[in-house]
């Protein structure tokens, strides 16, 4: 009779196929956790009554298309002068840059969909949903790139606007147009693109207010 397969190896080193298959799965359980986590917040978020912040949350949705709302801003900080106009200027070119790493790189690398129509009540939706891949969140990118630029030259403004970046990025998943892993994913991007911008244009000053 021919002998185990296994007969002879040192029972000490586990088998290289088990582990490899594991290893294999390890995507696509983070996946499948990342998807549940999701649709856990998202179910539970819409089950919040109807108040005013829907409509708060829609208009800043809406702002923000293609970073309407960051030139703006930009605009705003030009006009204070100094640190805030240098931000406002970094801040702007990253704005392209992020743009093109989420929408022409990402979307089409992770063809996700987006929220059903059923996923938030209607009142908190507005127009047609995107049919736009869904990861990652372009408005996110874009406002956590613009204020991540504007910080690297001026921390105070970079503070000043932060909480407007978060609503708008939170506003994507509050009106059902993305899903919560999309908008973390693409403010990480934002943030990325603009801290690399330093490897080839150094912050002026040392992050004056």
């Amino acid at each position: 009779m021919d002998a185990p397969a296994n007969e002879g190896l040192d029972p000490r080193i586990p088998h290289a196929h088990p582990s490899l298959g594991q290893h294999r799965l390890g995507p696509q359980a983070v996946r499948r956790a990342v998807g549940r986590a999701d649709r856990r917040i998202v179910a539970r978020t819409a089950q919040w009554r109807p108040t005013p912040v829907d409509r708060v949350m829609i208009g800043l949705s809406k702002s923000a298309n293609r970073g309407q709302i960051w030139v703006g801003v930009a605009a705003l900080l030009i006009a204070v002068g100094g640190p805030a106009r240098r931000g406002a200027i970094r801040g702007t070119l990253v704005l392209g840059a992020s743009t093109l790493v989420a929408t022409k790189l990402l979307k089409p690398l992770f063809p996700r969909h987006r929220p059903p129509v059923h996923a938030v009540p209607g009142q908190r939706r507005f127009g047609d949903a995107a049919d736009t891949p869904s990861f990652p969140s372009a408005h996110a990118a874009l406002a956590a790139a613009f204020t991540t630029g504007v910080a690297i030259e001026s921390r105070t403004a970079g503070y000043l606007i932060a909480p407007l970046a978060g609503a708008i990025a939170y506003s994507r998943v509050h009106t059902g147009a993305h899903w919560p892993s999309d908008v973390v994913a693409g403010s990480a991007v934002g943030v990325t693109v603009a801290l690399l911008t330093q490897r080839f244009w150094s912050a002026h000053g040392q992050n004056a207010a």
